[in-house]
């Protein structure tokens, strides 16, 4: 039976936020090389802030760190220690806004800048308003860290931006973890677990609520740069994906260049010139869907090394495993092995 051809996680995160996971693995006495071995990311990933990294990527390394450290309650850890500089132009046009609605409504339009595996949404009724987590991407063994670590750094954020821990009251769309007692006092209460979604819940008056930082001339030069980076990731993300919707229409490997362009309507060389465009190159992205497949397919403990391989086009294993260490900075053997024990 064919393999199903699994979908790769195409969120996208800004590298600072996965310099700052190092840092606070770091405090645990994991050291940054020990820390992105084998998720594919080396240190130069990580030397641009605004770079972007893929969500396969990321939660590898968020589920790495989780590991490493031994620290179930990494992501309240890493909820204190992100701060709203580290948010760019996102945060300084929120920490600038007028009132905390204001804020709010920046951080739901433009999170996508920032990151991409839960969007936000802020709804209002007669007496209450709420900020809403919608997971919008596979977390795997991540997702109580990026639920913690989120809903611990917008209360961290409101009570820089309000003076105040904002009141109200919490809802988790998760069984209540064995180490949340240890963290509870960084959150409002009560907190309410197994919730149907994952809300932080206010008195509506508290929307009007003046910011202390509030620079309408900043707010809005940053508003501008958000709106910037936002038309530029739509534009970005649709090219992109477009491309590699076809570059996945191969039940097994994957097109040529010359394939890929000829399927597009282009000549070889005006695909290269849009790709570069974008910030790509056929063969990253090929080393990117290759190295996506190849981790979903390793997850299926009756897919051999040698049908994966087959199943992305390589005509001998060994070139795979060359490649998957190349991406990985392990075996396809080891990777297995290292997932299974997890």
């Amino acid at each position: 039976m064919r393999a199903a051809r699994p979908e790769p996680d195409d969120t996208l995160h800004r590298a600072i936020y996965a310099a700052h996971l190092v840092a606070v693995a770091g405090r645990f006495g994991v050291s940054r090389d020990e820390l992105l071995e084998g998720t594919g990311l080396r240190p130069g990933d990580l030397a641009d802030p605004d770079a972007t990294l893929k969500g396969t990527a990321m939660r590898a390394l968020l589920e790495r760190a989780l590991d490493l450290t031994g620290e179930p309650g990494l992501g309240f850890y890493m909820g204190l220690y992100v701060k709203l500089s580290a948010h760019g132009s996102v945060g300084l046009a929120a920490m600038t806004s007028a009132t905390l609605e204001d804020a709010l409504r920046i951080a739901v339009r433009y999170a996508a800048i920032r990151a991409q595996h839960v969007e936000l949404e802020l709804t209002v009724d007669e007496a209450e308003a709420a900020l809403v987590f919608h997971e919008s991407a596979p977390l795997g063994r991540a997702r109580g860290f990026v639920l913690e670590s989120m809903i611990t750094g917008f209360v961290q954020m409101g009570k820089a931006m309000l003076g105040r821990r904002p009141p109200g009251r919490v809802e988790v769309a998760m069984p209540e973890p064995p180490h949340f007692q240890g963290f509870a006092h960084l959150w409002p209460s009560p907190v309410r677990w197994g919730a149907p979604t994952t809300r932080l819940v206010f008195p509506r008056d508290l929307l009007a609520t003046p910011l202390l930082m509030a620079d309408a001339f900043a707010s809005e030069r940053a508003l501008a740069e958000c709106e910037q980076e936002l038309a530029r990731l739509g534009e970005t993300s649709s090219f992109l994906a477009s491309v590699r919707r076809q570059m996945m229409s191969l039940p097994r490997g994957f097109p040529s260049a010359e394939e890929l362009a000829a399927a597009r309507h282009v000549s070889l060389r005006t695909l290269k010139r849009k790709l570069a465009a974008h910030g790509t190159t056929y063969q990253a992205l090929l080393d990117e869907l290759r190295r996506d497949r190849a981790i979903a397919l390793l997850d299926d403990p009756s897919a051999s090394i040698a049908h994966v391989a087959e199943l992305l086009g390589y005509a001998d294993p060994s070139n795979f495993n060359r490649a998957f260490k190349r991406w990985m900075g392990v075996s396809p053997t080891e990777y297995r092995a290292r997932r299974r024990s997890a």
